[in-house]
């Protein structure tokens, strides 16, 4: 009955909502538009050449309609759910604690968010942009106009609705502690904005130092204005920029980190004072799994970017030795090799400070064997990016060798591309990859060689192999499978002409797959069997040992235990007495039976015959 009611409650809670902001945001933008911060004067002739109707009369009455509906329906229903958490009450705590609810609010504070930040990125960068001349001729805004009045009116709408939602959520978390899955879809909101936000600021940092480097090297944008001046865009009707090439890169990624940077910090402090908390809130968000997948997501988009950076770098320099011919004529062949690797500082930087962090509050928590290792985490998952990008880029790079090795000229699709540069480059990516898979590889197999069992019970470590062998595994598969299909086409005699083009590079991607398989699968069966040693090896007393028994008596031990195994229980142990010959055990059983606890049982059987 109650879930049933949350979820009509939600449900059209959110509809409303929907309808409500569509509505404000529609009428504020037409007071915005005769304040001047309308569309371009090529968007509005557009619009009016399109219909023989009047558009901000049109606007004017759709948004009344949407706006009264909207309020009168989120009214009703948004009031009737807060009735039900007002108060201290059992049934008010149970509301503000139930799934629906966190799941309410995450989906409509993430949204509100996305489209107020994204508004506001917008309103920042072309308002800065007409004035400066950096409009964009290529761009849906330069065919019908860009429009700064729907961009301010989305931010201020969305904007008061998230920090009214936000403040009601803030509200629910103070008054109660959120348990379960309440808790942890609250989280994935929390670190998701973050994610979000710092991704973007890895991004829009690094574009500004791309573009920096470019300015200094003398390179131009391959998306460079229209020389003529025109200002044709690519839909006809755009407005000819007048600044420089890297002004409109430079404003775009300001606006980004003038948005995102608030974003970003304003959630990862306000998760931090969280985790500050000396109450049962504090402790659980310090052993969250979505925070400790924030720092690990946040490493592995960062290490992306390096390994892209520096890979590109080094094609360059490959390619510029061997003669190859570059896929970037117009640039100069020193700033594309320094120049990516510099924009990749700035991940560079994210990723080893969260690694820290992480590292940090790993050390802080109390040492149990049922926790999440962060820096076996995340070393196992940086290990997996730096082993897809080396097993991919060596694929590329030994199916271009083959490709032109079987079949020569015809090796070559486009006669401007020379193969030796697009192979190159995929030789690069797997040299850069490699120490960013060997760094943290390698500190998993020194942890493994001090404490192999420990070790290879991690569950980061497991994912990780099984996710290489079985990545690997089906890829191989589907290869090979492409492989002896055209051969068998061969041999039956079906057109072969283009055999060798054709399985060039599925050899290829075979050969680079398979060592990779038959090494992980190497250290997986390793781990499996020092698990296996130790869950089953006898451990039995010293005082108990056979030479010291008295060849009469037979001492039967069964004292193995399984050594904390997280997914398995340890077997059932078992005491048995042995006595003398013509003992009478009849009696010793029948006074030890009243005697057992609760569980316990005790049964009489012949004792296994000695052997010399």
């Amino acid at each position: 009955m109650a879930t049933a009611r949350r979820f009509y409650l939600y449900v059209v809670s959110a509809f409303a909502l929907g309808l409500l902001l569509q509505g404000m945001q529609t009428l504020l933008r037409l007071v915005f538009d005769h304040l001047g911060m309308g569309p371009t004067d090529a968007s509005a002739v557009y619009q009016v050449a399109a219909s023989g109707l009047n558009p901000e009369r049109e606007a004017l009455s759709g948004g009344i309609a949407l706006t009264v509906v909207g309020l009168v329906l989120w009214l009703i229903h948004w009031g009737f759910t807060e009735r039900l958490v007002r108060g201290d009450g059992a049934e008010a705590d149970a509301e503000r604690r139930s799934t629906a609810r966190s799941v309410f609010f995450a989906l409509v504070l993430i949204v509100l968010l996305w489209n107020c930040a994204s508004s506001a990125v917008d309103f920042i960068r072309e308002g800065l942009a007409r004035p400066l001349g950096a409009t964009d001729p290529f761009g849906f805004s330069a065919a019908y106009g860009f429009s700064l009045s729907n961009s301010l009116s989305i931010f201020i709408t969305y904007g008061v609705a998230w920090a009214y939602y936000a403040w009601f959520r803030f509200r629910d978390t103070r008054q109660s502690t959120l348990q379960g899955p309440a808790a942890w879809i609250s989280r994935m909101y929390l670190y998701g904005a973050a994610f979000i936000g710092v991704a973007t600021v890895i991004a829009a940092a690094s574009s500004i130092v791309g573009t920096a480097g470019d300015m200094v090297a003398g390179h131009n944008s391959v998306y460079s204005y229209d020389p003529s001046g025109s200002g044709s865009g690519f839909y006809g009707v755009g407005i000819a920029p007048t600044a420089q090439w890297w002004v409109r890169p430079i404003l775009a990624a300001g606006a980004q980190l003038a948005v995102w940077v608030p974003v970003w910090l304003g959630h990862w402090i306000y998760s931090n004072r969280i985790c500050d908390r000396a109450d049962d809130t504090g402790t659980a968000e310090r052993l969250s799994r979505v925070r400790l997948t924030f720092l690990a997501l946040v490493v592995v988009s960062a290490v992306g970017y390096v390994i892209f950076g520096f890979g590109q770098g080094l094609g360059t320099l490959l390619g510029t030795v061997i003669g190859a011919q570059s896929l970037a004529p117009n640039g100069t062949v020193w700033r594309d090799i320094v120049v990516p690797p510099l924009a990749a500082v700035v991940p560079i930087a994210f990723w080893f400070w969260h690694r820290r962090r992480a590292i940090a509050e790993g050390s802080a928590l109390p040492q149990d064997p049922g926790l999440a290792s962060p820096v076996r985490v995340i070393d196992y998952l940086t290990a997996l990016v730096g082993a897809a990008a080396f097993t991919g880029g060596l694929a590329f790079f030994l199916g271009e060798v083959l490709q032109k090795a079987f079949a020569g000229a015809s090796a070559v699709p486009f006669a401007v591309i020379d193969w030796r540069w697009q192979a190159i480059q995929a030789a690069a990516i797997a040299i850069a990859a490699l120490p960013v898979w060997l760094w943290p590889w390698l500190a998993g197999i020194r942890r493994a060689s001090a404490d192999p069992v420990a070790e290879a019970r991690r569950t980061s470590r497991r994912a990780y192999l099984y996710v290489v062998v079985g990545g690997t595994l089906v890829s191989g598969a589907g290869l090979a499978a492409f492989v002896a299909y055209r051969l068998l086409r061969a041999m039956v005699g079906l057109d072969s002409s283009d055999l060798g083009s054709e399985i060039g590079y599925s050899i290829g991607a075979l050969l680079a797959v398979a060592p990779v398989l038959a090494y992980h699968l190497m250290v997986l069966r390793e781990d499996s069997t020092a698990i296996a040693r130790d869950a089953f090896s006898p451990a039995v007393a010293p005082s108990l040992a056979p030479a010291a028994v008295p060849e009469t008596q037979v001492a039967e031990v069964n004292d193995q235990v399984l050594a904390a195994a997280p997914l398995a229980a340890p077997p059932a142990r078992e005491l048995v007495i042995v006595g003398p010959a013509g003992a009478d055990f009849e009696s010793l059983r029948a006074s030890l039976a009243d005697r057992l606890p609760a569980g316990y049982s005790m049964q009489l059987r012949p004792a296994a015959p000695t052997t010399e």
